[in-house]
């Protein structure tokens, strides 16, 4: 049985998805895919990951819609997330924030940002604090 920990990207860029995807595999994260921002919170319940990393500018349901959702589902109401997108503004950092996301990257995120994000350390330290 893996211990990896789990990693959910929801994006409906398929090449940015699959390269965040590869890059967290490289350092043994189980790492699972949606491009459909509607079926995330599905795809959430069933994988049961510990992170969600969810791109804010997708059509049909962005990035708040689907935080909107899993936060109102009971099984996924704690699940970490963080925000990933092109908008680095303060005002869509906060708006992020205040949305429900735990934590907001800038894309291109740098690998560290990425691995912190991915990280159990860096949620246990957030949580502590």
């Amino acid at each position: 049985m893996s211990t990896a920990r789990r990693i959910l990207i929801v994006d409906d860029e398929v090449d940015v998805a699959n390269i965040l995807k590869d890059l967290l595999s490289v350092f043994d994260y189980d790492v699972a895919v949606c491009y459909d921002s509607t079926a995330a919170v599905e795809m959430a319940l069933q994988y049961k990951p510990h992170v969600a990393f969810v791109d804010i500018g997708m059509p049909r349901a962005d990035g708040f819609q689907v935080i909107a959702s899993l936060r109102s589902h009971p099984a996924t109401r704690c699940l970490r997330a963080v925000a990933h997108s092109a908008w680095g503004d303060a005002a869509t950092v906060s708006k992020a924030l205040a949305s429900g996301f735990d934590a907001h990257a800038t894309k291109p995120v740098r690998l560290e940002r990425l691995l912190e994000l991915a990280s159990e350390e860096y949620w246990a330290d957030r949580s502590a604090s």
